[in-house]
C-alpha cells in the first residue's frame, strides 16, 4: 500500500473531487496554479501534499463564494485516497489548519470566511430574523446546485452573500428594510455589486421557483419545517466554524508556513464601487446597470480573445476576468469602446500576477492601439481594483535596456542618477514608466557619447520615439533647472562637462530645452554657487 503520493496522483484526486462536488473549472484552474507553486516549496513534505491540495481547493472555493464546506472536501478527498489504495486520509480539522498555512505560503493574508458564514454574519449584523438568514443561505446553496459557474462568477463572496440576503428579503417583502444600499454597506461592497449579483441569482433560480414555500416566511416570521438535508446544507458552515475554534482546530504552528509570491486574483472582498447608486438613478461618473452589464460583457469577451491571441495562461485569463466588474465600476465613464484597452490592461495585470513575461507591447501588438494606452489603463485598473498589480518602474526599464542593448555601466549609473534627480513640473505631460526609463537612458547615452538607436529602444520598451524624446527633454530641463536653482549640487552632476561645456547641446531638445541649457551653461561658467531663484528663472526663460 502506497504512503507517499506523487504529484500526478494528487492532481488526479483534485480533479476527481472537483467533479464530485460540482466545483467550476475556473476554481479548479486557480487551485492548480496555486498547487504548482506550493509544490516548489522545499519545506512542504511530499506526504502532506494531499492535505495541501485539499486546503488550496477549499481556499479557492471560499474566494469564489462557493458554499462547499471543508467537511465535504475532506470527505471527498479521503474517499479518493481510499480508492487509490493510499494509506492516508484528510480530516476536516487537518484541512482547516492547512487552509491558514496555505494562505500564508501564498501571502494571501487571512483566508476569507465561508460564504455561509458571511450570510450569517451580515444578517445578524442587520438584525435579520434567523429564518430569513436561513432563506438566504438556502438561495446560495440552491444557486450553486443549479449552476456553480454563476456563483463563482461574482467579483467577491461578500457581494454574493449580500445579494442572497437581499433576494431573501425581497421574496418576503422586507426589501425596504434591508435594501441594496444597506447590504452593500454591510458587505463592504456596494449597492451596484449587490444589485448585479441579486439579478443573476434571481434569473438563475427563476420567479416560479422562488415563489415556492421553501423560500417564504409565514405571517409569524417562521418558515416551513426544513428537511434534514436542507438543515445540514445551510448549517454545516456554522458547525465547521465552531469546530475550528475548539481544541482540535488549532491554527498552523510557527515554522509551518512562510511567505511566497502573491497570488491574489479573486481574493479580497473590498471593491472600489461607489455606494450611492440607486436602482433607478445612477450617479454621474457611473454607468447605468444595463450599460454596466454590456461593458463588463464586452471587456470579458475581449479578455477571452486577447488571452488566445497572446497565448496567455488560463489562470491569467481568470485573474483578468475577475477584475472586469470592479474595473468597470471603479473607472469613471468607461464605455464599450474602451473595452479592448481595459481588457488589454487586465490581461497584462493577470499575467504579471503569475510572474509571466507578457507586457503591454505584446498586447498592443495584437490590437490597433499603442502600448502607452495599455499602460494608462493599467494605471486606472490599479486604482479601481482591490488587488496589488505588479508594476514595472522606470528603473526596471533602465536595467532592461542596459542589458539588452549591452550598454556600459557608466550609462546605467548615469541613467539611474538622472531618474533620482528628476523632478517633474506640474505643467509637464505625464510619462509612463517605459517612457521615463527610455528617456533617461537616451539622455545618459547622449551625454556619454554612446550611440543608441531610438527605434531599438522603442521596440524593447514599447514606448514610441516621440514620447521617448519628450521624456528625455523633460529630464534635461529638470536637471538643468535643478542645478541652477541649487536643488542639485554641481559636484553631483557628472553630465555638466559633456552637456554644458560641449557642442552636444544643439542636438538636444526643442527651443525651450535649448534656452534652459543656455541658462545652465551660463550658470556653470564660474557661478556654481550663485543659485538663481525660480522667479528670475521664469523671467530669463520668457515664462513671465
Amino acid at each position: 500500500m502506497s504512503s507517499t503520493p506523487d504529484s500526478d496522483s494528487v492532481e488526479r484526486r483534485l480533479t476527481q473531487v472537483v467533479e464530485q462536488l460540482q466545483i467550476p473549472n475556473s476554481t479548479l484552474q486557480i487551485t492548480q496554479v496555486r498547487l504548482n507553486r506550493l509544490g516548489t516549496e522545499d519545506d512542504i513534505d511530499d506526504d502532506r501534499m494531499d492535505e495541501v491540495a485539499a486546503a488550496a481547493l477549499a481556499l479557492s472555493s471560499r474566494e469564489d463564494g462557493l458554499p462547499v464546506s471543508e467537511r465535504e472536501i475532506a470527505d471527498g478527498w479521503s474517499d479518493q485516497l481510499a480508492s487509490s489504495d493510499v494509506d492516508a486520509d484528510v480530516s476536516p480539522d487537518q484541512l482547516r489548519r492547512q487552509i491558514d498555512a496555505v494562505a500564508e505560503y501564498l501571502d494571501l493574508g487571512e483566508p476569507p470566511a465561508h460564504p455561509g458564514d458571511l450570510i450569517r454574519e451580515f444578517g445578524e449584523a442587520l438584525q435579520m430574523p434567523d429564518r430569513l438568514i436561513e432563506v438566504g443561505q438556502r438561495i446560495l446553496h440552491d444557486a450553486f446546485e443549479t449552476d456553480p459557474t454563476v456563483v463563482a462568477g461574482g467579483t467577491s463572496p461578500s457581494g454574493t452573500a449580500g445579494a442572497a440576503l437581499y433576494l431573501a428579503a425581497e421574496i418576503n417583502g422586507a426589501e425596504s428594510e434591508f435594501d441594496q444600499d444597506t447590504l452593500g454597506d454591510i458587505s463592504d461592497t456596494s449597492a451596484v455589486t449587490v444589485r448585479n449579483r441579486y439579478r443573476e441569482l434571481r434569473d438563475l433560480l427563476g420567479e416560479d421557483r422562488l415563489a415556492a414555500a421553501r423560500y417564504q416566511l409565514n405571517g409569524e416570521g417562521d418558515t416551513e419545517a426544513l428537511s434534514e438535508a436542507d438543515t445540514e446544507a445551510v448549517s454545516e458552515a456554522e458547525a465547521d466554524q465552531q469546530a475550528a475554534t475548539d481544541g482540535n482546530g488549532d491554527t498552523a504552528t510557527e515554522g509551518e508556513t512562510e511567505s511566497a509570491t502573491t497570488d491574489t486574483a479573486g481574493a479580497g472582498d473590498a471593491t472600489t464601487d461607489e455606494d450611492t447608486m440607486t436602482a433607478s438613478e445612477p450617479d454621474a461618473g457611473q454607468v447605468s446597470s444595463d450599460d454596466h452589464a454590456a461593458v463588463v460583457s464586452a471587456v470579458e469577451d475581449e479578455i477571452d480573445a486577447l488571452t488566445d491571441d497572446v497565448d496567455a495562461s488560463a489562470s491569467a485569463r481568470l485573474f483578468a476576468r475577475g477584475m472586469a466588474g470592479d474595473a468597470v465600476d471603479g473607472v469613471d465613464n468607461v464605455t464599450v469602446e474602451d473595452a479592448p484597452k481595459l481588457a488589454g490592461a487586465a490581461v497584462v495585470a493577470g499575467a504579471r500576477m503569475e510572474d509571466s513575461d507578457l507586457d503591454t507591447t505584446d498586447v498592443a501588438g495584437e490590437r490597433s492601439f499603442q502600448a502607452r494606452a495599455v499602460t494608462k489603463w493599467l494605471d486606472e485598473l490599479d486604482t479601481a481594483v482591490d488587488v496589488d498589480i505588479p508594476r514595472r518602474s522606470a528603473t526596471d526599464v533602465v536595467e532592461q535596456l542596459v542589458e539588452q542593448l549591452e550598454l556600459s555601466e557608466e550609462v546605467r549609473e548615469e541613467s539611474l542618477l538622472a531618474l533620482e534627480q528628476y523632478q517633474s513640473d506640474e505643467d509637464d505631460q505625464e510619462f509612463t514608466a517605459a517612457e521615463m526609463g527610455a528617456g533617461a537612458v537616451f539622455f545618459a547615452a547622449t551625454v556619454g557619447r554612446t550611440q543608441v538607436d531610438i527605434d531599438a529602444v522603442g521596440d524593447i520598451t514599447g514606448a514610441t520615439p516621440e514620447f521617448i524624446t519628450d521624456a528625455m527633454n523633460s529630464v534635461v530641463v529638470s536637471l538643468c533647472l535643478g542645478l541652477v536653482r541649487g536643488d542639485i549640487d554641481y559636484d553631483d552632476c557628472s553630465w555638466t562637462t559633456d552637456l554644458l561645456e560641449s557642442e552636444l547641446s544643439p542636438d538636444i531638445g526643442d527651443s525651450y530645452t535649448g534656452r534652459v541649457i543656455a541658462l545652465a551653461k551660463t550658470y556653470a561658467a564660474g557661478r556654481e554657487q550663485d543659485h538663481v531663484d525660480a522667479a528670475t528663472v521664469d523671467v530669463v526663460l520668457g515664462e513671465d
